[in-house]
């Protein structure tokens, strides 16, 4: 079954060509930005966590997870609002599949495609930077999977209040600005007020891009890093529970107004 959304999201995309080429523009735009930005703050410029590669690097690593986990919040939101304003989604809540598979199936393809823009920011990062080993480009793949597991369940939740509530995405439009203001995305932790750094330690989005930077720019392995993997495993059981209950609720209000109300 999941071949089938794949294939219709695919299908869909592929119809919208244009729009594919601007979103890898987009990237690439990105990190033309963060090029030239790097080297108006020169290289003399310290940032914690650069393990002396600069600010670009740093950056750009940054930006890269913290891009991915944004795509893996609203993957299942974005996909059941358009369902939604197309009218579909009433159809397809009247077939056999349950409501929590209706939302993970249709967020399968815009998570991977989340997934892919990462991975080509990450390899742009490898290309760039002589310093990063290829294998560290691996080593970071398991911390960024367990990342994306607690932002996906966290959009799973979002997604089932889409359909409930018929409203966009506010849990993941404020825990993406959160993540991109708190996570350390562009400036290192220790540059925020002392009194909000606590905000830092409660997004799991912090500690990817911490892992992901130790790995990558320092050459860390999994076992140095492993205080990251463990507050992601963490995270990520955590927000799976979240995720679970919103699913129940959201399961039994559909089923009290009836699929027309989906």
């Amino acid at each position: 079954m999941i071949g089938a959304f794949l294939r219709r999201d695919l299908a869909t995309a592929m119809s919208y060509r244009l729009d594919f080429v601007w979103q890898v523009g987009a990237l690439f735009y990105q990190a033309v930005l963060l090029f030239f930005l790097g080297r108006l703050l020169g290289e003399q410029v310290a940032v914690d966590g650069a393990f002396g590669a600069g600010y670009f690097l740093f950056a750009l690593v940054g930006v890269a997870v913290a891009d991915g986990m944004r795509a893996a919040l609203r993957s299942f939101a974005q996909a059941m609002r358009i369902e939604q304003v197309v009218g579909t989604l009433e159809a397809m809540a009247a077939t056999p599949v349950s409501l929590p598979r209706l939302i993970l199936l249709s967020g399968c393809y815009p998570l991977l495609y989340g997934w892919l823009r990462t991975m080509l920011l990450l390899i742009a990062a490898w290309l760039i930077g002589p310093q990063i080993a290829l294998a560290s480009l691996l080593t970071a793949i398991p911390l960024v999977l367990l990342a994306y597991a607690s932002f996906a369940a966290l959009g799973v939740a979002s997604a089932a209040m889409v359909v409930v509530l018929k409203q966009g995405e506010p849990v993941a439009a404020v825990l993406s600005a959160l993540s991109f203001l708190f996570g350390g995305t562009l400036y290192p932790v220790s540059a925020l007020p002392e009194s909000v750094q606590w905000l830092s330690a409660a997004l799991p989005v912090t500690y990817a891009i911490d892992g992901c930077r130790a790995v990558l720019l320092g050459g860390a392995s999994l076992a140095a890093v492993w205080p990251s993997l463990l507050a992601l495993v963490l995270f990520g059981v955590g927000c799976s529970a979240v995720a679970w209950v919103t699913l129940r609720m959201a399961v039994l209000i559909a089923g009290r107004n009836g699929v027309r109300n989906y």
